[in-house]
């Protein structure tokens, strides 16, 4: 049998908030497609303003998934307290505030956070790398004499 590797608990674990988050953004989506064949351009405005900052939401949680994280719980919180109806809890403040801790269980420690020592610094990198014009002794930074043939 082929070696298949297990995926890293780490990695379940955002794969199923992405998917909550993806699922819960794609019945709001249906449901505001579906209130406008029913009542027409009428219904729009009060179905599709949720839907925009729904949207800005998950965009800004993909491009920076410590902070969205937490927009994502407050979200999810401020609809809880905004509505206080169990069929409320469940389309608008769970799945925020499910994906929300998920990924922010995931997410990579910003760089203040990380212990010493697990990684070396920017600079320490860069000096490694290539050494710089400054770090050279004077004589070998001159340039070499032109002699006349």
């Amino acid at each position: 049998m082929p070696h298949v590797p297990k995926p890293r608990p780490r990695t379940v674990v955002r794969l199923s908030a992405w998917l909550i988050l993806l699922g819960w953004a794609g019945f709001w989506v249906f449901f505001t497609l579906g209130e406008i064949a029913s009542t027409g351009p009428a219904g729009l405005a009060h179905v599709v303003f949720p839907l925009i900052p729904m949207a800005a939401l998950l965009l800004f949680t993909r491009r920076r998934p410590r902070l969205g994280s937490v927009l994502l719980l407050a979200f999810g919180v401020g609809t809880a307290f905004m509505f206080q109806n169990a069929y409320a809890l469940g389309l608008f403040s769970t799945p925020p505030i499910v994906a929300g801790l998920g990924i922010q269980a995931t997410s990579p420690r910003p760089r203040l956070m990380r212990r010493p020592g697990r990684r070396p610094k920017q600079d320490e990198l860069l000096r490694s790398a290539a050494p710089m014009a400054h770090d050279e002794p004077a004589h070998e930074a001159q340039a070499p004499e032109q002699h006349d043939a």
